[in-house]
């Protein structure tokens, strides 16, 4: 293989051809003449027999099209390795492929591309240098002219002579500072420089120098977690820093990143409708959302928003008079409404109240009813009226018994004061007329005992509404709790919901309203009067948040008003069956919205169908159902399983009526 000379400029670095040369010899050149190379750790003449064998390590040469170098294989011997194929319009060339300019292998030049060296760096004055198609050489055939050192003129390929240091400086040579000269070979000289990239300390505009990394961050380059690097040219390299605004992944203290954004809504940023987008900063953009409280127009949630009201006014707020004002979270405010018109009158709770003229005018306590004594506040008249019967005693409708369990004939385990929830019966049980503390749970079914497939909770022999024969009732024992505050037996209504139990325990705690946790079996009171009132029936209105109550020895309803604490003499009822009251439910129509009060005397022959009119403040009787038969004892009533009342009787007995003209208020 045939070696070219060349020589280097001082500091320039430039490569110069002397004289161009032919292509390289190939293996298969060798190979002819019989002669195998060994590398320089041959031993023993083993590499002697190596058929691929070069003569010195990182020699190039070419296989046909394929590039190859001298390199050292596993037993030390020196063989020929196979680089790549030239391609289409190239040509295998010094271990290059010559033509594709890129300069590889032992190429000096590709084409175009001479590695920077000109006609002045070959010691010529001027012209145009060139590169063989050979690629080992260059074509000096364009140059002309050379330069002489010490004359003072820089010529050919001289940096400088003399004084004379044209465009050199300390700069040109990738130094910050000092003054730079010309040695005698006129090559310049930069010892006088100083300061430059790669010697470890920051100096000029450097960022960082090989481990003078500076001050900066990852986070200065918009990054949250990583450290920097320092390339080649003392400047960071931020490849190693991670998570940025713009990744498309919302990291950092990000709101958002391009599309993702967390899945937030213009109804999140105070909007009621539109799209969000997200910024070049990663922070959520709602400039395109519509429609939010302070815009001046009563939209979305808003009750208000400005001056618009939509259609509220003082007087839709119960108010005699006065203007509306919207808050800065577009809330009514109706502080500005008055309250009444002087010769009002009112009631809140048990007290009798008067509009006083003021200013401003507002509601003054005239008189208390004694609710305990059955008076009841009278807003139309403005009195404590006597409660009188309510309603007539000729019924209006039916309703069928559909089950009876009794202790002889199932699991029931007897008992006084009844409630449902589901398919849930709650049944207090004790000895009669005793304090009781046990509460038993027992699970309604209905069973297709027709074999219809349907399951038809109404249906009765007597029923026109669902004629056909009654379906069997399953009664299911389920769990007992222990309630010491029960009180007595006959005496404590019960109210039952999912998660607990609400009661009243008669003459034992007159008045209060206990809830009994099932979770925890803790007891804790709800309702505690300031006058207390014997009450021993429960129910509960869903419609208007109350609690309604009655007792025994007059046919009195009262309701719980929170605000002062105290039971509200509401209305009675005449007389219906038996000596005295013994059940009272609240139940609000599927149908109608509208919340009734059932009530019933000491037998099941009739129901009383109460309701308020909210308008006058007065109750009016809707309906007297009547049972079709004969009644049975009741010690309480609950409403739940079935759609259907349940009724605990005589303390052996568990029975269930409804359908007929009543199923039309509590059928869904």
């Amino acid at each position: 293989m045939k070696r070219i000379t060349i020589a280097r400029w001082p500091l320039f670095g430039v490569v110069m051809a002397v004289l161009a040369v032919g292509a390289v010899g190939a293996v298969g050149a060798l190979g002819a003449l019989g002669t195998l190379g060994c590398g320089p750790r041959t031993t023993g003449g083993a590499c002697d027999q190596v058929a691929d064998g070069c003569p010195d390590q990182g020699d190039f040469s070419c296989a046909g099209d394929t590039t190859q170098t001298c390199e050292e294989n596993a037993d030390g011997c020196l063989v020929w390795t196979d680089g790549v194929t030239c391609g289409a319009g190239t040509v295998c060339a010094a271990g290059g492929c010559c033509g594709d300019g890129e300069i590889t292998g032992g190429e000096l030049c590709d084409g175009a591309n001479l590695d920077g060296a000109t006609c002045q760096s070959a010691g010529y004055g001027t012209g145009t240098l060139a590169c063989l198609g050979t690629c080992v050489g260059y074509d000096i055939a364009g140059c002309s002219g050379t330069g002489t050192c010490g004359n003072g003129v820089i010529e050919g390929a001289e940096p400088c002579d003399g004084d004379n240091l044209g465009v050199a400086s300390c700069a040109t040579e990738d130094f910050y500072d000092g003054t730079i000269t010309c040695n005698a070979d006129c090559t310049v000289n930069t010892s006088g420089c100083s300061g430059y990239c790669g010697d470890g300390t920051l100096n000029g505009a450097e960022d960082c120098d090989n481990g003078a990394m500076g001050t900066q961050t990852c986070d200065d380059f918009g990054y949250y977690f990583g450290s920097l690097t320092c390339d080649s040219n003392c400047a960071y390299d931020s490849a190693t820093c991670f998570e940025r605004c713009g990744d498309g992944t919302i990291n950092g203290t990000e709101q958002c990143d391009g599309t993702q954004l967390a899945g937030a809504t213009c109804f999140d940023y105070g909007f009621y409708s539109g799209g969000l987008s997200c910024d070049a900063n990663c922070d959520i953009d709602s400039s395109t959302c519509v429609g939010s409280c302070g815009d001046g127009v009563q939209n979305g949630f808003e009750a208000c928003d400005g001056s618009d009201f939509a259609t509220a006014t003082c007087v839709g707020f119960g108010f005699a008079a006065g203007s509306l004002t919207c808050d800065a979270g577009c809330v009514i405010d109706t502080s500005s409404c008055e309250v009444c018109i002087p010769g009002q009158y009112h009631c809140f709770g048990n007290e009798l109240q008067e509009c006083a003229a003021g200013p401003p005018a507002d509601w003054s306590t005239i008189q208390t009813c004694n609710a305990a004594a059955g008076y009841a506040c009278d807003a139309v008249n403005g009195v404590c009226r006597d409660l009188t019967p309510i309603g007539g005693t000729t019924p209006t409708g039916t309703y069928y018994q559909y089950a009876l369990f009794t202790t002889g004939n199932s699991v029931f385990m007897g008992g006084c004061d009844v409630g449902s929830d589901g398919d849930l019966v709650y049944v207090n049980r004790g000895a009669w007329y005793q304090d009781g503390s046990t509460m038993d749970v027992y699970r309604i079914t209905l069973l297709d005992t027709d074999g219809d497939g349907l399951l038809e909770p109404n249906q009765h022999p007597n029923n026109p509404l669902a004629p056909g024969p009654i379906e069997e009732r399953v009664l299911t024992h389920v769990i007992t709790y222990n309630v010491p505050e029960l009180g007595m037996v006959h005496r404590s209504e019960i109210f039952p919901m999912t998660d607990r139990a609400f009661f009243v325990s008669g003459s034992i705690y007159p008045g209060t309203v206990f809830e009994y946790i099932f979770g925890t079996g803790v007891t804790n009171i709800v309702a505690d009067p300031v006058i207390n009132i014997d009450v021993g029936f429960l129910g509960y209105g869903s419609t208007d948040g109350r609690w309604y109550a009655a007792y025994e020895s007059s046919r009195r309803v009262y309701s719980y008003h929170d605000a002062t604490s105290e039971w509200v003499a509401e209305f009675e009822f005449p007389n219906l069956a038996g000596s005295h009251m013994d059940a009272i439910e609240v139940v609000t129509s599927p149908g109608t919205g509208i919340q009734y009060v059932y009530v019933s005397d000491m037998t099941s022959d009739y129901l009383g169908q109460y309701r308020k009119n909210f308008m006058t403040g007065q109750w009016v009787q809707e309906n007297l159902f009547e049972y079709a038969g004969t009644g049975s004892l009741v010690e309480g009533m609950g409403f739940g399983a079935l759609n259907h009342f349940w009724v605990t009787g005589n303390g052996s007995d568990l029975y269930e009526i409804g359908g007929g003209d009543l199923s039309s208020y509590i059928d869904p």
